[in-house]
């Protein structure tokens, strides 16, 4: 049995690491660009004026264990969009008066508004899905590539 040159098999192993973190880094990024995208491309929910689906955004997160792929929408209704609502009475906060569009078109005031709350959209859930299952995929094309050239 004859041993090779071990500086070279530790030199290539080192690229193995590298170009595994680069694949990762990579293949999270991506995910995270297609669960924007997929939030914009199918809100399931009726897009309104405020344009919700356009705030979410994504990052990765190094934790202790590895890094993880986070989504996220700054928009203080976002979690009642996704996770539903119960009914609930909707009060000004500043002004004494609620402005709103009827659904005749005229501008309506109100003290308060019954809402009666919605279903849940998961529509953030929707997204990580399929933010997992482009990770899924892509991972496994670029770690077959890099095992390949090992």
């Amino acid at each position: 049995m004859q041993i090779g040159n071990l500086d070279e098999l530790e030199r290539a192993h080192d690229r193995l690491l590298a170009d595994n973190e680069r694949a990762i880094a990579q293949a999270l990024d991506l995910a995270g660009q297609h669960g924007v995208e997929h939030v914009q491309r199918y809100p399931e929910f009726k897009p309104q004026s405020g344009d919700l689906q356009k705030h979410t955004k994504y990052r990765v997160v190094r934790t202790s264990a590895g890094r993880i792929l986070r989504l996220s929408n700054d928009m203080p209704y976002a979690g009642a969009i996704d996770g539903g609502a119960k009914a609930h009475v909707i009060t000004p906060k500043r002004a004494k008066l609620l402005r709103f569009i009827g659904r005749d078109g005229r501008t309506v005031f109100a003290r308060r508004v019954n809402h009666p709350g919605n279903k849940p959209y998961r529509f953030m859930y929707f997204a990580t899905d399929a933010a997992n299952r482009v990770f899924r995929a892509d991972i496994e094309r670029r770690l077959t590539d890099i095992g390949a050239r090992f």
